[in-house]
């Protein structure tokens, strides 16, 4: 037999060579190309999670939204006698960097809290703490009753912002955790630590008073998250963080955040409910479908299916609720999903029932009345603003006007006609809203295991919830997810779990555990 020429062996080199190219060349096109991403939910999560999502991918990567009811998720105003009120997610603190951030990106501007508003503790019969109009009148108050805790409280507040403001830098250097308890840690060993334990147990270490814990922590858990003391201490220092001074909203509603990113980035919605999520077990590559029902022109409710190299889930996932079907995916949502708290929210434009209270007048009756009695059929009550104004001073009604002020009354359950009119002297326009699922069942038994990443390029924002329900922790949580999706496609794994920097084992607090 001739040996093969050396024209041959060049053509068949040649040949392999290209070959090979090709294949790199497909590879890298796969990697650098955006990939295709679906997000399930609009609420605060899923709409900043789309901001940076196209900050990392860039502008052109293609995103669609499922929204089965309205933008914002449980961020809600309500309009009562032709002016509106937070009726969802109400307040943010000074030290929230993303809100504020995407306020002043947005075009937005911030509503301060009005400094004259009072705040007393009712345990049922009494009232055991009343603030004055006085703000340093009211701080005497505090030490006389609470002796040197109330100094200690800031003090004790502002140092774990200290930790918890490494999660901002962590992830503006590009780094994802898998985990809620990674994420948490990655703030600070003794961050991770109090999740572990209640709340009451974290303050008694730390040299708070049992009176300090029974009367004004307990009714900040009551009031922030329907709970008791037993709730982690990472939660309960999230729902102490909500009682301090300079507290502020969105001025014109908080779901304007969401709705403002959804007009800049130029997301297109669809009004569905993913009712299927699949993975494709055939392709070389990750590739999942999107079963959904919508209603057609007709109002008819059809049946539809999307491909997507990225799926995010950005609603909670709730026991006994939740729907989604998973199918060819090695995971069963059941084991993720959470027990969430109930919590009705009733506003009623009137009078409060001031001889309840032990007050004479409608003066004298505190603006933020909370409770600490777990027997109690309401958790606090408390007078609103409108969305659309700046100080108190701009009162939208006269003085002879106080039957019109709104109330806000937050109960685990409806409240009846006679718990009613016990609450209220005078009461009209009533509105309730029935958060079923307002956010999670906290226990300092449960540990921070829920994960972020559900599959391969299958993420779950709402995992942030267990560590802490509110809106900053929501867009972290969105952040975070956005950097593990972007950090998994770009093959930038170092990015992703990175050790835990040596200065955060500096604080553990052996004693609390």
């Amino acid at each position: 037999m001739a040996a093969p020429s050396n024209v041959n062996v060049s053509y068949l080199v040649l040949t392999l060579f290209l070959l090979v190219l090709s294949q790199i060349s497909e590879n890298k096109a796969e990697v650098d190309d955006p990939p295709r991403i679906a997000v399930v939910g609009a609420g605060i999560g899923g709409t900043t999670c789309i901001y940076y999502l196209k900050e990392l991918f860039g502008k052109d990567v293609s995103i669609d939204v499922f929204e089965k009811k309205v933008v914002g998720g449980r961020l809600k105003t309500v309009n009562i006698d032709k002016h509106y009120y937070e009726a969802g997610g109400s307040i943010l603190h000074p030290r929230n960097k993303y809100m504020v951030n995407f306020t002043k990106i947005l075009g937005l501007r911030q509503r301060d809290s009005a400094p004259e508003e009072r705040m007393g503790i009712w345990n049922g019969t009494d009232i055991l703490f009343e603030g004055s109009r006085l703000p340093y009148w009211t701080v005497v108050k505090l030490a006389w009753r609470y002796g040197l805790d109330i100094v200690k409280i800031n003090t004790w507040i502002d140092d774990l912002l200290k930790d918890f403001d490494r999660i901002y830098e962590h992830q503006q250097q590009g780094y994802a955790y898998s985990t809620v308890e990674e994420l948490i840690h990655s703030m600070s060993t003794r961050l991770l630590n109090m999740s572990k334990i209640p709340i009451a147990k974290v303050f008694e270490n730390a040299g708070f008073s049992d009176l300090f814990v029974k009367e004004l922590v307990l009714a900040a858990m009551r009031m922030n998250y329907g709970q008791s003391t037993d709730i982690h201490g990472f939660v309960g220092a999230i729902s102490m963080a909500g009682v301090q001074s300079g507290l502020w909203s969105v001025h014109g509603g908080n779901k304007l955040i969401p709705e403002k990113i959804l007009e800049r980035t130029n997301i297109t919605i669809i009004n569905a409910e993913v009712t299927k999520i699949s993975l494709d077990k055939e392709t070389q590559h990750i590739k999942y479908y999107l079963e959904y029902t919508l209603k057609d022109e007709n109002n008819n409710i059809v049946t539809d299916e999307r491909e997507y190299d990225v799926v995010i889930l950005a609603a909670p996932l709730v026991e006994g609720e939740s729907s989604i079907e998973l199918e060819n995916i090695p995971r069963s949502l059941d084991d993720i999903k959470q027990q969430y708290h109930r919590t009705v929210a009733l506003f009623a434009q009137g009078l409060p029932n001031m001889k309840h209270f032990g007050y004479a007048n409608l003066y004298e009756h505190t603006e933020n009345m909370m409770t600490n009695n777990a027997e109690l059929y309401f958790n606090c009550l408390g007078k609103q603003d409108p969305v659309f104004y700046t100080t108190r001073q701009e009162n939208w009604y006269s003085a002879n006007d106080a039957d019109k002020s709104v109330w806000k009354v937050f109960s685990q359950r409806p409240l009846t006609a006679p718990q009613l009119n016990t609450l209220f002297q005078t009461k009209e326009n009533l509105k309730e809203f029935d958060w079923v699922s307002a956010y999670p069942e906290y226990s300092s038994t449960a540990r921070l295991s829920l994960p972020f990443v559900l599959n391969d390029q299958f993420y779950y924002i709402n995992a942030i919830e267990q560590a802490a329900s509110a809106m900053e922790m929501s867009i972290i949580g969105a952040r975070n997810v956005a950097l593990l999706a972007y950090n998994q496609w770009r093959g930038l794994y170092d990015n992703i779990n990175p050790s835990i920097d040596a200065e955060n084992d500096t604080d553990e607090i052996k004693s609390e555990l």
